[in-house]
């Protein structure tokens, strides 16, 4: 079974700080269930948030590799 947290838990569980979870949670970019309404907690499932923060990591490392192979290509001058 899946261990939930709450917001302030689950930041501390992956090392962010609850600001930065809630606007990932805010912009959709992390899996998460709101418990009652617009002014409601958000409730993380803690293998799916770190599953989807590896995720995150792991297409801007890759993002980051195609950007330094780019730079990286020789140019002509000023032709």
């Amino acid at each position: 079974m899946a261990r939930k947290a709450l917001l302030t838990e689950a930041a501390a569980a992956v090392g962010l700080t609850k600001n930065a979870l809630y606007s990932l949670a805010r912009a959709g970019k992390v899996p998460h269930l709101r418990i009652g309404g617009k002014r409601g907690r958000y409730v993380f499932d803690l293998q799916l948030l770190e599953e989807a923060l590896r995720e995150m990591a792991l297409a801007n490392v890759k993002q980051s590799e195609n950007e330094v192979t780019d730079k990286t290509k020789i140019r002509p001058i000023g032709r």
